[in-house]
């Protein structure tokens, strides 16, 4: 970051100081004139860690591991970089905002819409309708505003060329994640499922992932993001999830403005339910052994999607759930979207 976006910084944070005061889970998406001042507050520092997998006794989903047990399974230790990720997911504002102004920057990128299909109209609902390749490219062009340049754009097609056009399916099936770039991007699966996982101590719905001397203490994983109670607790659920218990509105299930219902262990909403979130990795069964910030397979058919969805049962929206089935990069649907997330 230089000097200039230093300074910008250092003002908005000012302001964002005295409007976050009052309204402690405002969600309001901010102008794009003040789009540094926003990242900064609503990104959340995750603290790079190992974590020594445990595939937890006190749920039994059969054999389909591919579904159920998440990345971090018994063992395997998934070692971590520090990272930031969205405190929300991303707004139907927000997304156009950069998405208006990207286009001036001669990207291409699909419209998406406002929620799910029979949702009432509002900024701060999620972005949805939006394909893997529609986020990824608007990841690039969120960090060419904020950088002012190309250089830290975390895709790119060939080894060097920037992703700009995500309509371009024989170029986007070439795009590759450059992990030594700080730009805006995905989360991957695992990144996804520690922050939707971490709390900030020991409680009685966490286990230990990490040692005696480091604890990392993890939301069992058979309970939604933030919820204190397993999976069958409505009440539990519908406190930190829109699922299909409590998404209903007349005879269809429609999406919520983000950050309505309550935060989890790491101050983030809508981890659980709302939409699905595209993550960056294609599906491939989940290998035991020692990992360094895994980023999947290099090819694959299908894209994760994690966290569940609006109109899902409970139990397909718990902490370790991975859907995948269908989701080509190409893929869109009203119950899906994305929250962003870049190296700290």
């Amino acid at each position: 970051m230089n000097k200039q976006q230093r300074n910008i910084l250092g003002c908005f944070l000012i302001f964002f100081s005295l409007a976050f005061i009052s309204c402690k889970q405002e969600t309001k998406i901010i102008p794009m004139d003040k789009i540094d001042g926003f990242i900064e507050k609503s990104m959340i520092e995750i603290e790079g860690a190992s974590i020594i997998g445990k595939t937890q006794s006190d749920i039994d989903f059969g054999t389909k591991e591919e579904f159920w047990y998440g990345t971090f399974i018994t063992n395997r230790t998934v070692k971590l970089s520090s990272y930031c990720i969205g405190r929300y997911e991303v707004s139907w504002e927000f997304w156009n905002k950069v998405r208006e102004k990207a286009m001036s920057l001669d990207y291409v990128i699909g419209e998406g819409q406002c929620g799910s299909d029979a949702s009432e109209s509002a900024d701060d609902m999620p972005v949805t309708d939006i394909t893997w390749y529609d986020a990824v490219v608007w990841c690039n062009a969120l960090t060419e505003i904020f950088y002012g340049s190309t250089k830290e754009c975390a895709y790119v097609i060939e080894g060097s060329k920037v992703a700009k056009d995500s309509s371009n399916e024989e170029f986007c099936e070439k795009i590759i994640f450059d992990t030594s770039k700080k730009g805006f991007r995905l989360p991957t699966e695992a990144e996804w499922e520690l922050a939707a996982r971490l709390e900030k101590e020991k409680k009685e719905f966490t286990t230990n992932y990490g040692t005696e001397e480091n604890p990392i203490h993890l939301l069992n994983s058979n309970h939604l993001s933030g919820a204190k109670e397993d999976f069958n607790s409505v009440d539990a659920c519908n406190a930190v999830a829109w699922n299909k218990n409590n998404s209903a509105q007349g005879q269809e299930f429609v999406t919520k403005p983000i950050g309505k219902l309550q935060a989890n262990g790491i101050d983030a909403f809508d981890m659980s339910g709302n939409v699905c979130e595209w993550c960056y990795d294609y599906h491939a069964k989940i290998e035991e052994g020692m990992v360094e910030n895994p980023i999947g397979p290099k090819t694959g058919t299908w894209k994760v999607t994690r966290g569940g969805y609006m109109k899902a049962a409970p139990i397909y929206c718990v902490c370790s759930y991975r859907c995948f089935l269908a989701q080509k990069p190409t893929f869109k649907n009203h119950d899906i979207g994305f929250r962003f997330a870049c190296y700290k």
